[in-house]
Parts: structure tokens; C-alpha cells; sequence
């Protein structure tokens, strides 16, 4: 497991040329360093001399290589002219051979053979201790005289990424495709287990990799590493490169997207093969005033079209940690930032305390998306989510999916910023997922997503496909916007033809939730089933034992009436002088069935009003008191269960309890 290096400010400052010097042009300084060290490569040179001229059959060899006279290159009428064509043959040879093999470079792209006189002068390309070691021969009865490499020294890689075209003997490297974020090194393999450190800064400030403006652009990054042996890209904060130290030195990558309809696609775009498939992480640092050290920023400069925007694909083997995503300067909606989300099996790609900051709508797409493959998985642990300037909830889901067997979503900590109230956190294709999760844990600002509406939070809108289905949204730690106050969970899972449709939830003593089932296109989706549950707890805050009242408040759409052996309402607590549990309901098959109210009037008002995209609806009373004390501060378990055959498609079925303990 080897350290590598990387600072991307030597190029941009002259240190390394800023781009391959063309093949004969004397260098005075590297193409690039070899990775091996923090500070500047030193190029390496070797000598061949044409005393008097060669014989044919006369050899050279270096690097594994052996360059034959009148065989690979052509003898002239002079020694000079032999040299000359000495160093032609050096310069254009595409074949591999050591510091090449499995990285797809050339022994041209080592070397750069340059000639004065009769000398010709071999320059390594990549700067490195390395090429002291290998020496230069010749079989040519004293006609030459060589001297092996010397004067090399380690340094660190040049290139994060390169933001330009450049060319190497061997052909051009398109802009995102060199450097050590997105490709080998030359002459180097990065292992499993390896860790890359890259610098942020120059000494003074921070550097900014600019890939310009135009259109559609992609970047792929290195594709390595396993579970247990992930590759480390780390972003340093002036422990390495001390010169950065204190200065809050960031490491910019910036792209202006000028062509509409187009996309800066960025990220892991290999899909994992399996579950063991790939180990990659990319850590920034914060510094003590908050910032990270590393930032993504789309359109950084005002002038880009209105419809480009950027997807940053994350797959299983990915984590990233203390980076910054943000959409700069921008003047139009529709074109936020696309998280495109793809694991396998339960692997989760992973977002650890990174920001992603815009000012843009995510109507269109969504900001975080599942596409294809097995399985949609992702966690954002810590960090923020901000959206400045949005003065209504976007038309669009922050969540959504498409075409993916199974969708999981985790947020923990991470604080939601500038989120328009009644905001739509996801929803949920029938056809496209059959097992669908989205979980926030002490999510300051998420409250302002809301759980019910137009677009629910869990929605069917195409019930053919008779396969499981797995949906489930839990909230918890968020407190605001009347539909939960402390812990809510909300659950629905189904087999058609199997079972029943299940839902629940947790909730403080006297608090609401709300959630909702719909059937569109299969009345038989849901009749098949044939029941729905909610279940909730409720805490019994009094402070000594006690007889306990509960009522409970169920609203259904009025296309469906009940009887008492089709809906009710089920109560198990704890006993408080035996400590044993206790069950008590309304269901009239069951002894001493509590009573069952039904009528109308009850909130909201129904009078010619749409409630959530019913007309009228039917409420039924639940009232249950218990045969025995309660223990003081303990909880109970309350449940709803509505067994009852739909027949109309096009309809709701509400579950809206409302539980009170006295």
C-alpha cells in the first residue's frame, strides 16, 4: 500500500511544463512527476555518443528496449546524421515495456531523445529517483560510448485532472481524462489500499482547476479499490504541503456550461459488478472556519444557458467526505445539480458531511436520482443541503427514481437549508420500485417537506405489476409543520393477493400524522389485499397509575362504508399492578367491543371541500377505556385496522388517526 502525491499547482505555475513538450524539443523541466514524493520531480538523462559511425548490426538498449542499426533506425552518412536518426527512432516507438505495462502509455511517452552534434541526449518525461537505476548499453566495439540516467528526482503528480486537451507522443488526452483522479500515472498502477494526497493550495491561496465554458462534458473518476481495501484521495489541509498551512487554501474544480440540454456528467460511471466491486474514497478537510477544502462548482461565472445542468453519478463504492457541490452563478431554474444514485445489493454510496448549496429549482429532475441497474442506495450522514432565494415549493420531488428494483434514501444529521414549505421529499413509481426507503434522522429544516399533498409522499400511480412492494419514510428528530412533532414513521408494504397493506407510526401523546394510500389504475390491487393497519405508540405522561381513556379518529373516503367487524380500533398496555399486558379493542367479534361512532363534521370540514383529493369522506369514532390501571409513564400501543374490499379505482382510502389519551 503505497502514498502518493499530487499537486495540481505545478503545472499552472510553470514548475512542470503545462503540457508534453513535442518529441526533440530540449525540456527543462518534467512533463510530470512520478507521485513517489511531496515536492518537485527532477527529469532524469542519459547519454549516447556516435564516435565513429555505426555498423549495421550496432545496438543500443535502455528500458527493456534495444534499438538495432539498419534494423531500427536507418545509418547516415555521419555520425550526427546517425544520431539524428537514433533519436527519431526513440521518439516513435508505440510499443509498451517497463513503466508502461497496464496503463496504456508508450515507451515515447517516457522519453523524449534530443540531439546536438553527434549527441543525443535522452530526457525522462516524468520526473523520478526511479530512472537513476537504469542504465544504457551499447554492442557496438567502442563506435559509441553511453552514459545511463542520473539527476532524477521524485515529485509529486501534476494533475488532479487535466481541464484541457493534451497531447502526449502517443495521441491527446481529451479534457477530464489525465490525471491521478480520473486515470493511472505513467509509469505507475494504483493498488488497492493505496492513498493519494493531493495539495489544495499553492502557498498563498487555493488552486482552481477551470475546465472553461462549452457544452456537454464528462469526467470519470478512477475506478479502484474494495471494501477493505479502498483507495484514499485525500485533500490536504497543510499538513503535508506546510506552506498551505493556515491559509484555508481550497481546491476549486469549476465548469460554465454554455450549450442548452447538455450535461457536465462527473463521477463513478462503471456500475458495480458486485457487491465487493470497488473501494474509493474522496476526503476534503474543514478547516476551522467552516470551509472545505475542496469544492465542485457548476457555472461559476454568469452567462450559462438555461437549460445545462450537471449529474454527479455515485455508485456503491463511493464515499465522499468534506466536499462542496454548489451551482455558482445562475440565472434559471431546472438545471440543479443531479446526484445520480446507483448501488448494488446494500451497499450504499456514501456523502459524509459534504454541502451541496444552489439556488435552483428541482422541478425536472429531482436532486438526488435513481437510474437503472439493481438498486438506488445512498446516505448522506451530516453536512447541509442549501437552496437560497426559492420563494415556493418546486414543482418536482427531491427524491425520485426511476427504473431501479429498489430505492434507499438516509439522511442523519444533515441540516436542510432555505427548503420551501410543502416541499415534496419523493415519490413513489409502482412499476419502477418495489421496495422504496427514505429515512431522515435529526434533519434540522426538513420539516418543511411535506408528507401529504398532490404528489405524497407515499403514492402509487401504476398498480399492474403484481410484485412486492416495500415503501417506508421515517422522520424522526424533526419538530414543525403540524403533521409530526417529535418521532413519526411511516410505513406501507404490500404482496397483492397476499397479506395486507401496513402502515405505522410513532408519535408523541396528543400529536397527529397523517398518511394515505391511492389506487389509480387496479381497483384490485387494493381489494386483493383487503386491509390496511396503522399502528402508532403513545406515551402515558402521568406520573402514577391510572384507568386510561383513548380516543381515536379515523377518516376514510365516503365510497367505502364499515361495519364494526371491518374497522377498528386495538389498545395493548401494561398492566400496572401485575406488569403483565393487556389488550383491549373496538372489533365487535371481540368481548366487551368498546363502542364505534360514525358521522361527519369532523376536521376538516367537508362541505364541498377537496381534502386531499377526496370530496367527502366518512369518519369513524373510536373510544376505549381501560379494564385496568395503566403503569404510570409507560407506553402503549394503539392500531387501526380497516378490512374492507375497494372497488372503485380513481378513489383514496385515508388513514388519518388522531389518537388522545385521558
Amino acid at each position: 500500500m503505497a502514498n502518493w502525491y499530487c499537486d495540481p499547482s505545478l503545472p499552472i505555475a510553470g514548475t512542470y511544463n503545462t503540457a508534453p513538450v513535442a518529441a526533440g524539443t530540449v525540456p527543462t523541466k518534467p512533463d510530470d512527476g512520478d507521485g513517489k514524493a511531496s515536492g518537485t520531480a527532477v527529469m532524469a538523462s542519459g547519454t549516447i555518443t556516435i564516435g565513429t559511425n555505426l555498423n549495421s548490426g550496432d545496438t543500443v538498449s535502455f528500458n527493456g528496449k534495444t534499438f538495432t542499426a539498419g534494423t531500427d533506425f536507418t545509418i547516415g552518412g555521419s555520425a550526427s546524421v546517425t544520431a539524428t536518426n537514433i533519436a527519431a527512432a526513440i521518439n516513435a516507438l508505440a510499443s509498451t515495456s517497463t513503466w508502461t505495462v497496464g496503463n496504456g502509455y508508450q515507451f515515447r511517452d517516457l522519453f523524449n531523445a534530443c540531439v546536438s552534434g553527434s549527441v543525443v541526449t535522452v530526457y525522462t518525461r516524468i520526473g523520478s529517483a526511479n530512472w537513476n537505476a537504469v542504465t544504457i548499453t551499447t554492442s557496438s566495439g567502442g563506435r559509441a560510448t553511453v552514459a545511463g540516467f542520473s539527476g532524477g528526482a521524485s515529485g509529486a503528480l501534476g494533475w488532479f485532472t487535466n481541464t484541457s486537451s493534451i497531447t502526449w507522443p502517443s495521441g491527446a488526452k481529451a479534457a477530464g481524462a489525465y490525471g491521478i483522479l480520473v486515470a493511472e500515472p505513467i509509469g505507475n498502477v494504483v493498488a488497492n489500499g493505496d492513498k493519494i494526497n493531493v495539495r489544495a493550495g499553492n502557498g498563498t491561496t487555493g488552486t482552481t482547476l477551470d475546465f472553461g465554458s462549452g457544452g456537454a462534458l464528462t469526467w470519470t473518476w478512477l475506478k479502484r479499490g474494495t471494501p477493505t481495501l479502498p483507495v484514499n484521495i485525500e485533500i490536504d489541509d497543510g499538513t503535508i504541503w506546510t506552506a498551505d498551512a493556515g491559509k484555508n487554501c481550497q481546491l476549486q474544480v469549476t465548469y460554465n456550461i454554455t450549450s442548452s440540454y447538455t450535461i457536465w456528467t462527473m463521477g463513478f460511471s462503471t456500475n458495480p459488478s458486485s457487491v465487493s466491486d470497488g473501494g474509493v474514497i474522496v476526503a476534503g478537510k474543514v478547516y476551522s472556519n467552516g470551509t472545505r477544502n475542496i469544492a465542485i462548482r457548476h457555472r461559476p461565472t454568469s452567462g450559462g444557458s438555461a437549460a445545462g445542468g450537471q449529474s454527479f453519478n455515485a455508485h456503491a463504492y463511493s464515499t465522499l467526505k468534506n466536499i462542496e457541490f454548489s451551482d455558482g452563478v445562475v440565472t434559471t431554474g431546472n438545471d440543479n445539480w443531479r446526484f445520480h444514485i446507483q448501488g448494488y445489493s446494500q451497499r450504499r454510496p456514501r456523502f459524509i458531511n459534504c454541502k451541496y448549496t444552489s439556488s435552483l429549482s428541482w422541478t425536472v429532475s429531482g436532486v438526488f436520482f435513481g437510474v437503472g441497474y439493481e438498486t438506488a442506495l445512498f446516505e448522506w450522514v451530516s453536512g447541509e443541503i442549501a437552496f437560497i432565494g426559492l420563494s415556493a415549493a418546486p414543482a418536482g420531488t427531491f427524491i425520485k427514481s426511476a427504473s431501479v428494483a429498489q430505492l434507499s434514501a438516509f439522511f442523519k444529521g444533515c441540516k436542510f437549508t432555505g427548503i420551501p414549505i410543502d416541499s415534496l421529499l419523493s415519490t413513489v413509481v409502482a412499476s419502477d420500485v418495489s421496495k422504496y426507503e427514505v429515512e431522515l434522522v435529526d434533519c434540522p429544516g426538513a420539516e418543511n417537506f411535506k408528507l401529504l399533498g398532490a404528489n405524497s409522499i407515499v403514492q402509487t400511480t401504476d398498480s399492474t405489476y403484481a410484485a412486492t412492494r416495500m415503501w417506508r419514510i421515517v422522520m424522526s428528530g424533526i419538530k414543525g409543520n403540524g403533521y409530526l412533532f417529535d418521532t413519526a414513521a411511516i410505513h406501507a408494504s404490500w404482496i397483492p393477493g397476499q397479506g395486507f397493506p401496513y402502515l405505522n407510526g410513532l408519535i408523541e401523546d396528543n400529536q397527529s400524522a397523517s398518511i394515505r394510500i391511492e389506487h389509480t389504475t387496479n381497483a384490485a390491487y387494493i381489494s386483493d389485499s383487503g386491509a390496511v393497519m396503522f399502528d402508532t405508540v403513545v406515551y402515558n405522561a402521568d406520573s402514577s397509575a391510572g384507568i386510561k381513556t383513548l380516543t381515536g379518529n379515523i377518516a376514510v373516503d365516503d365510497n367505502l362504508t364499515f361495519t364494526t367487524s371491518e374497522i377498528a380500533m386495538h389498545v395493548q398496555y401494561q398492566d400496572a399492578t401485575t406488569g403483565d399486558m393487556k389488550y383491549v379493542t373496538t372489533l365487535v367479534d371481540y368481548q366487551a367491543a368498546a363502542a364505534l361512532t360514525g358521522g361527519s363534521g369532523w376536521y376538516p370540514d367537508n362541505a364541498g371541500k377537496t381534502y386531499l383529493g377526496a370530496k367527502n369522506y366518512n369518519e369513524y369514532k373510536f373510544v376505549i377505556t381501560t379494564p385496568t390501571t395503566v403503569k404510570a409513564l409507560s407506553m402503549l400501543r394503539v392500531w387501526m385496522t380497516v378490512h374492507k374490499a375497494n372497488t372503485q379505482t380513481g378513489r383514496w382510502i385515508f388513514i388519518d388517526p388522531y389518537i388522545v389519551v385521558a
